[in-house]
């Protein structure tokens, strides 16, 4: 089952007007030195409707995290309660619970949160997260991000270690086309 991100009515809309995923892949490259993985090209162009928000550390602990149902030994598994809890914020609880020092053997990306939750510390910037909101096509991801799983958790961890700071998230969120925008695409196909 496909479970749907949230819609988050507080967020604030910094372009009004909708980007095409075009111009979000140009962005994506200049944040990463020109490199755009395929697979993540491949999310954003899936996606026509895109916009920049700002989005509170809670909203973005609301964001559904990655889940791996293939791999039983994958972290995942472990961070999400075996699925059960995918919501950021629970993620980023268990992690805090267990502790990065038990979890460093078993997963490398441990010292990717730990440099994210540094850099925020130090008020640095992190790159902004690129998710899909509401429904998504069934061949994506069971998860709310095409790009920022750990910096999501890293914002989350930082937010629960460090209340009530002013944190604002940059997001890049993308949108299935409409129904009737999606039929008409089918029809002009065949």
């Amino acid at each position: 089952m496909i479970e749907k991100s949230p819609s988050f009515v507080s967020a604030k809309v910094t372009e009004p007007v909708s980007l095409h995923p075009t111009d979000v892949l140009s962005i994506y490259g200049k944040i990463n030195s020109g490199i755009v993985p395929e697979y993540i090209a491949r999310m954003i162009m899936l996606y026509p409707n895109w916009r920049r928000e700002i989005l509170t550390p809670g909203e973005v602990g609301q964001l559904i995290w990655y889940f791996d149902r293939e791999d039983p030994s994958h972290i995942s598994w472990k961070l999400t309660k075996n699925g059960k809890n995918r919501r950021v914020e629970q993620v980023a609880q268990t992690y805090l619970s267990i502790g990065p020092e038990s979890l460093v053997s078993e997963w490398e990306e441990v010292s990717v949160i730990e440099g994210y939750i540094e850099a925020l510390k130090k008020e640095e910037k992190l790159s902004p997260l690129i998710i899909v909101r509401g429904s998504r096509y069934p061949d994506n991801p069971d998860s709310s991000f095409v790009d920022g799983v750990h910096r999501s958790l890293a914002i989350v961890i930082y937010n629960l270690m460090t209340p009530n700071n002013n944190l604002e998230v940059d997001t890049y969120v993308g949108r299935k086309a409409s129904l009737p925008r999606r039929l008409m695409g089918r029809v002009a196909r065949e």
